[in-house]
Parts: structure tokens; C-alpha cells; sequence
């Protein structure tokens, strides 16, 4: 689904299919980066630094069969392994979840009809169904039902028909924007829901090379650099990769003067490499209820975080020109394209004009393109109902047998792809969920 935050300035690219964003991702499996499990663990939340969190993450890689030992870059990738190497920025794979196998399906983020991505659907729903569980699709649920403070079932509607279920747990996973709203028609009142939304803000760095490129065809998102993953010193900066870039995608975010230039860019559309600047947001938004007690998206890039982007969109347009693009531009509406200079290359002192230009102009709202495929945090993890919306075991502080069991329970931004996160948080969780049922008796029932 392709949703925008209030006031339109922010794109956001969010699953809302069978299987979730686990069907429509580009395959990205990285583990959460240690510094970050650390900033978690100090908040009060010890089990992600612990041999715990690691079975659940070594779980989730077995299972998905995710590695890296399979790839293979196509040219896009290599030209940003290529353009990294010559000004010697570090670089690292992206594991994939391909279940140990050669993926180079380049259509994945409209679903894998090979069924090689191994998403949920592939997964943990064939398991569900596999140990008897039963599916309802194209069903809104409206509320958990709560009695004497504690879950009891769901309240939805499936073309139009009210739906009961009844339930001795519930658990939420109905995504960043959709779990607090869920929560909030539900009657939870803690502060923290809905707050600390954050987004991963993206920008486009792109380069037109002489060579045929294809973007859209081989493995997705295969690699990356860290370059700039610091950009203030306490470990919030970018990521920069490149993304699967069908027409569709590449016409999204193309900045053009008329239709005659637009037509000229989409005929350029084989020779060219989109880099993508994936902050780690520090600064976050928030999920209200509109009148309708539908989710609206409030969030605005913070300047803190605008010179994460700055950085990863100086660095962008270096390794494009270094990798020998012969044009590069970004999506600010009000910075034209430069001409690469072929004697010159990447020694152009016009080019370090060009990069303070860009400098300059800096990433603004309404004046850059700015998007997200990354939503968390609207119900984060906390050691106490003052810090966070739901308590360390994913069970909400206020209604009991009720959980959450997605990205909205990060306490901060991942800072990489969130996937491989969210399906390892999810699985702690089911261990949480398991020991209290254990716990409570035989007579319980999930």
C-alpha cells in the first residue's frame, strides 16, 4: 500500500498483502547491528544483548535459509561495490532469504512467483496451516475484546460482515501504522502508543552510465556500505544500497521539467543506477486516530536527521562518479543534474562545486522526494508502562493475554533493514508467550 504521512512530504511504502512486507521485500536479511542491540539492552531491555535474542536470530536465518554464500551481484551492485572500492568506503553483502540457495528473481517486490523468497508466506503461515490454524483474508479487525482486563478474542469485518473470534491470547501484528491504531479502538490509554513512529526516511542518488545496466533484472539490494552510518557520532547516520528499480519506481521519484523530458529519462531508464540513502531516524513521529478511527501518519524529517541524509547523498553521488557515471543527480527539485566531465572523472573541481550545491540545498521537505519502506517503533518495548507501550515480553502493560509481535516493538530505528528484526523479535516473543501459557496451566489454549 502506498500510504503518506499528513501533510504528503513523506511517501511510505507499506505491505498490506498476504504475507505482509514479507512477500513484497526485496529479500534483505540483516541482523540487527550489535551497537544497536546494546542501545536496546540499556534501556532497560537486557534480553537483546543475551544468548536468547541470539537463538531466536539463528532460528530465523535456519529456518528462511538466509545467507550470503548464494549471491550474485548484477551490475547495478557491482557498481556500487566497484565506485566504493576506489574511494575506499567499507562495504559488506546483504544476506538474502532464499533458503540457501542462487535467488536472482529481480520482480520480487511484486510478490516471487518462483516462490523462492522464502517470506512468511513460504514459511511460518505454511506451518500455521500445516498444525491445523485457519486463515481469514480481507478482514478488518476493528477491536480486541477485552474482559475484566484481559483479551478474550477480535471484533472485524469481512466485506461487510461483523466477525467474532474468540481467543484465550491475542496477538497484534498488524504492522506500525495499523497495531496502535488497533490498540488505541481497543481502549489501550498508554502514552506510548502510537508514539516514537519512525520511518528509516529515504532519498535517490542516481547515475547514468554508457553501459546497459538493467536495474530491474538479477538479485535485489545484494550489497552496501556503512560509510556513512555515523554521521553524528552516536550511531545514527545512513546506510547506502541499491534498490530494485522498475519504471513504475523510477518514475516515482524522477524530477522533470516537461513531458518531452520525462519521456527522455524513462528511455534512459536501462542505463541507469539508483542509489538509496536509508537513514536511521532518531527523532520520530507518531500514529493518531483521524474521526474515521483510521491511522494517520504524522512525522516530519527532524534536522537531525536531514544531515544523515545530507551525508549519505554526498557520498552517493562520489561512488556514482567514481563507479564512471557519466550524469548524476538526487531527487531535490531544485538542484539540476550534473555532467560528468570524461578527462576529469571524479578530479573535476567543478564537481566539488557541485557537492556543495547539493550540500546546500540540503534535504527539505515538499522540495526533495522523500520515502519509506520501513515503518517501526509505534509501540515500543519498554522496562516499565513510563518508557514503553508494551512490557519485555511483547504483552501489553494494560490488558492481559494481549501482545504485539512486529516492527512497531522496536524501542529505536533498526538502522538497517528491519526483516530479519522483526522476525526475530517475533520469535522471542512466541517463547514468552509459550512459558506464560506454560505457566498458567494445562487448560490454556493460543
Amino acid at each position: 500500500a502506498s500510504l503518506s504521512n499528513t501533510d504528503g512530504t513523506v511517501t511510505v511504502l507499506a505491505g498490506a498483502t498476504w504475507g505482509g512486507g514479507t512477500t513484497v521485500n526485496w529479500c534483505a536479511s540483516l541482523q540487527l547491528p550489535y551497537f544497536v542491540r546494546e542501545e536496546w539492552a540499556n534501556m532497560g531491555l537486557p534480553h537483546f544483548t543475551s544468548p536468547a535474542y541470539q537463538r531466536s536470530i539463528d532460528h530465523i536465518v535456519e529456518r528462511l535459509g538466509i545467507s550470503d554464500k548464494y549471491l550474485e551481484h548484477n551490475r547495478a551492485n557491482q557498481l556500487l561495490l566497484e565506485g566504493c572500492h576506489k574511494l575506499g568506503y567499507p562495504t559488506k553483502n546483504i544476506p538474502q532469504n532464499s533458503g540457501n540457495k542462487i535467488h536472482s528473481c529481480g520482480w520480487c517486490g511484486f510478490g516471487c512467483r518462483f516462490g523462492e523468497k522464502q517470506g512468511t508466506m513460504m514459511t511460518f503461515l505454511q506451518d500455521a496451516q500445516n498444525h491445523g490454524a485457519h486463515f481469514m483474508q480481507d478482514t478488518f479487525v476493528d477491536r480486541v475484546l477485552v474482559q475484566k482486563g484481559k483479551a478474550v478474542g477480535v471484533v472485524g469485518y469481512q466485506n461487510g460482515r461483523k466477525v467474532t473470534v474468540r481467543a484465550n491470547r491475542v496477538v497484534a501484528s498488524a504492522g506500525s501504522i495499523h497495531t496502535p491504531a488497533l490498540l488505541k479502538r481497543s481502549g489501550l490509554k498508554n502514552k506510548h502508543i502510537g508514539q516514537n513512529l519512525h520511518l528509516h526516511p529515504v532519498v535517490y542518488a542516481f547515475g547514468k552510465f554508457d553501459e546497459r545496466i538493467d536495474c530491474y533484472q538479477g538479485s535485489i539490494m545484494t550489497a552496501l556500505t556503512t560509510v556513512a552510518e555515523n554521521t553524528d557520532g552516536n550511531g545514527y547516520g545512513s546506510k547506502i544500497e541499491v534498490p530494485s528499480h522498475h519504471p513504475g519506481l523510477n518514475a516515482a521519484f524522477l524530477k522533470w521539467a516537461d513531458p518531452a523530458d520525462h519521456k527522455a529519462q524513462m528511455l534512459d531508464l536501462n542505463h541507469i543506477v539508483p542509489l538509496i540513502v536509508l537513514s536511521r531516524d532518531r527523532d520520530g513521529g507518531s500514529v493518531e486516530l483521524g474521526k474515521d478511527a483510521l491511522p494517520r501518519i504524522k512525522y516530519n524529517v527532524s534536522k537531525h536527521d536531514v544531515a544523515s541524509l545530507d551525508d549519505g547523498l554526498n557520498r552517493s553521488l562520489r561512488i556514482l562518479v567514481a563507479a564512471g557515471a557519466k550524469k548524476v543527480w538526487t531527487t531535490q527539485r531544485n538542484v539540476p543534474a550534473f555532467q560528468v566531465n570524461p578527462q576529469l572523472g571524479y578530479d573535476d573541481p567543478e564537481l566539488q562545486k557541485y557537492l556543495a550545491d547539493v550540500k546546500k540545498a540540503s534535504v527539505v521537505e515538499a522540495s526533495t522526494i522523500v520515502g519509506s519502506a520501513h515503518q517501526m517503533g509505534s509501540c515500543r518495548m519498554g522496562s516499565s508502562p513510563k518508557t514503553g507501550a508494551i512490557k519485555p515480553t511483547g504483552e501489553t502493560w494494560e490488558v492481559q493475554g494481549l501482545y504485539v509481535a512486529d516492527a512497531s516493538t522496536f524501542p529505536t530505528a533498526s538502522g538497517v533493514n528491519p526483516m530479519l528484526t522483526t522476525y526475530s523479535i517475533s520469535h522471542s516473543i512466541a517463547q514468552f508467550i509459550k512459558e506464560a501459557e506454560s505457566s498458567s496451566g494445562p487448560s490454556a489454549k493460543l
